[in-house]
């Protein structure tokens, strides 16, 4: 297995971190009409001690995986910016970064987490289902995930 570092968000990479959201959500997942979202997307939410945005690297320095929780409220973080590399997945890396923002979440004091999946990202709902995560409403197309963050040690 590649050494893989986990680093937080930092202001030289945001370029690359556009680009590879993109790859991903939009190449890859198909997620055409995010593709401005992305191009434009501010990251100065993350630069605060109640949010996080976690970047693994493979060991070239690329980025691989990415894995953000922004707070909404003083209980409830919303997991974010959760993308994986095709060529990663299943290797834990995801699951690495996500148990990065589950215990900050923990540490922080929230409460909740909550997330927004489409239906054609099976990938996506089939690792929250498996993480304890139940479907709280449906709007348009969004399907909205929370997980209550439990009390102890994870």
């Amino acid at each position: 297995m590649e050494n893989i570092t986990v680093i937080e968000y930092k202001d030289e990479l945001e370029n690359n971190v556009k680009n590879f959201l993109i790859e991903v959500a939009v190449n890859e997942l198909g997620f055409k009409t995010w593709l401005e979202y992305f191009k434009n997307k501010d990251f100065s939410s993350y630069k605060t001690n109640h949010s996080k945005f976690y970047i693994a690297l493979n060991s070239k320095g690329q980025i691989i995986a990415t894995c953000a929780g922004l707070k909404k409220d003083e209980n409830i973080i919303k997991l974010n910016s959760f993308y994986v590399l095709k060529y990663y997945r299943g290797k834990k890396i995801g699951k690495r970064l996500y148990d990065l923002v589950y215990n900050f979440a923990k540490n922080y004091g929230y409460k909740k987490i909550i997330l927004c999946a489409h239906k054609e990202n099976e990938i996506a709902v089939k690792f929250y289902l498996k993480n304890d995560y139940y479907l709280e409403k449906v709007e348009n197309n969004e399907f909205w995930y929370a997980k209550n963050i439990e009390e102890g040690i994870e």
